[in-house]
């Protein structure tokens, strides 16, 4: 039975299945891999987390932490709320709730640069990227308009 079936057999939107099965743990075992843009995400290390932390985490928690520090160990920007929850294949809601547990129980701290988060794995000392300055190489990168936005169309209609 495809997923869209199990949806109209409950009566629930493709959302509402997803957020149920999530909060029940039973996500994984009902979609364990959705094609799409996700499916060419980075993987997420397997390197396990410490004995003190993986038996206070939820396993989303869990993944969270696991995805922080393979960014860290990148030195790349940390990713939005969205764009965990996209890797995650969660909902953003319990991204932003897990992200503050994860301080809570001393797995990572958190700072705010330029309205950006900055994360600090404490257990190896990574750090994700800060947040690029304006006017700076990596900020011009940064400021390519968004695809389908207006800035975006008028950038073709001129190069065109």
């Amino acid at each position: 039975m495809t997923f869209a079936a199990l949806c109209r057999a409950y009566g629930a939107s493709p959302n509402e299945m997803r957020q149920t099965l999530q909060r029940a743990g039973l996500l994984r075992s009902v979609l364990p891999e959705e094609p799409g843009p996700a499916s060419s995400a980075r993987a997420v290390d397997s390197a396990p987390i410490p004995p003190r932390l993986a038996r206070r985490l939820s396993p989303l928690q869990q993944e969270l932490y696991r995805l922080l520090r393979q960014v860290a160990a990148e030195e790349a920007l940390c990713p939005s709320v969205i764009e965990l929850a996209r890797e995650l294949r969660s909902d953003p809601g319990s991204v932003q709730k897990a992200m503050p547990a994860l301080v809570r129980h001393g797995a990572i701290r958190v700072r705010v640069v330029r309205q950006r988060r900055v994360v600090e794995i404490l257990e190896t000392g990574k750090v994700t990227a800060d947040p690029p300055r304006k006017g700076s190489k990596r900020a011009a990168e940064a400021a390519k308009p968004v695809p389908g936005s207006p800035e975006w169309w008028a950038a073709r209609e001129v190069a065109a």
